[in-house]
């Protein structure tokens, strides 16, 4: 069965959202999500989820294996506008 969730996948926002995270955090994330030896190499990737309240930063490799990479609700840099509707398998 599928869920409904809203992505969001503006690289800008996406860049000031890792800026504010700075990147202690960002590599503390990578660390907690097992992927500090494969990092992600592009930006085209990452993509805020928002989903029964809370608000994830993820991050799919080019094979299609997408990761969680940390939670980022409470951050300064969260949109209001642009966000998708995406049925989640």
């Amino acid at each position: 069965m599928s869920k409904v969730v809203f992505r969001h996948t503006d690289l800008k926002v996406i860049k000031l959202l890792l800026k504010e995270l700075g990147k202690e955090r960002y590599d503390c994330a990578l660390k907690d999500s097992g992927l500090s030896q494969s990092k992600p190499i592009t930006m085209h990737g990452f993509f805020i989820e928002w989903d029964e309240g809370n608000i994830d930063l993820h991050y799919t490799y080019p094979s299609g294996r997408s990761f969680k990479l940390m939670t980022v609700l409470g951050m300064q840099r969260i949109p209001f506008e642009g966000w998708e509707l995406v049925r989640k398998l």
